[in-house]
């Protein structure tokens, strides 16, 4: 459990503990060698990165409890700075901490920030302002705009569309806020469904859509899961225990978003004029797999 580290840190990208650190220092410690590659910035070397092996009657040891309370400081510095990673790095350590926590707790402090409703509530900004959907239009480019005084003069790229997979109930009802703006033609639709537990792995990231230039607007549909899952699991700690996911998969859950995101299909098809062709169903992480239904 404490080895002895390579002298030349800078070389080191890659970490592998085969065991657990026994603390939580011995584990900053080493992570501490592969930070030096992220600091130097070297093009040559790999992205840095820690590998730890846990076997199941460590959990409840002092080394995973001190690591499990490092991972929970960082989401909590993650959730609240951009700067710090954002939704997306919170959510990220959020799935390691419940992979290292055997009973599933919910962290203390983290209590009074999700409100009553607890894991299933979240804290977004499409979240938080109740927003029934959206829509708003970026540049393919916008940092090469001269000065935001000047921004008015871009050419639209990207719609972006966020609607949440609940309005889709009512689809009739949520349209006109959801209409097509641009008066060009779009080439083509995308419909995004985002990753497990963040409604917001895109958001910032909107102009990169953007087509080349000649091949007109994109409109993308970015989709925001019911308590941030596309489905439930109804034996989390048997996964957690090394059962195959494939074997705890709820599949009326998975039935009814596929219903909902099919409507959602055949209602962006008829603005592309029935070119279903034009299409394009996508998603990251458990929204990829909900994608392939």
């Amino acid at each position: 459990r404490a080895p002895r580290l390579p002298a030349d840190v800078a070389r080191c990208s890659v970490v592998i503990n085969y065991d657990a650190p026994a603390t939580g220092a011995e584990y900053m410690r080493r992570a501490a060698i592969v930070a030096q590659v992220a600091v130097l910035g070297d093009p040559n070397m790999p992205a840095p990165v820690i590998y730890t092996m846990v076997q199941e009657k460590q959990l409840e040891g002092r080394g995973i409890r001190e690591i499990k309370e490092l991972l929970k400081r960082a989401r909590r510095l993650a959730k609240a700075s951009p700067a710090a990673g954002g939704a997306a790095t919170s959510a990220a350590l959020d799935s390691a901490v419940r992979y290292l926590d055997s009973n599933f707790d919910v962290d203390e402090d983290d209590g009074d920030e999700e409100g009553e409703e607890g894991d299933d509530a979240c804290d977004c900004i499409h979240c938080r302002s109740g927003s029934l959907g959206s829509v708003s239009h970026h540049a393919a480019l916008p940092r090469s705009l001269p000065a935001p005084g000047l921004r008015s003069q871009a050419t639209p790229s990207v719609e972006v569309v966020r609607v949440p997979l609940e309005a889709l109930n009512d689809l009739e009802r949520v349209s006109p806020y959801i209409a097509p703006r641009l008066q060009d033609d779009y080439a083509c639709t995308l419909i995004c469904l985002h990753n497990m537990y963040c409604h917001t792995p895109w958001d910032g990231f909107e102009h990169m859509f953007a087509l080349p230039d000649g091949l007109g607007p994109v409109r993308v549909v970015m989709v925001l899961a019911t308590g941030s899952s596309w489905h439930d699991y109804p034996d989390v700690g048997s996964f957690a225990g090394g059962v195959a996911w494939s074997d705890i998969l709820d599949m009326d859950s998975m039935d009814r978003a596929d219903g909902l995101i099919e409507r959602l299909v055949e209602h962006e098809v008829q603005h592309l004029g029935g070119s279903g062709e034009r299409l394009i169903l996508m998603g990251s992480s458990q929204g990829g797999g909900q994608s392939m239904l």
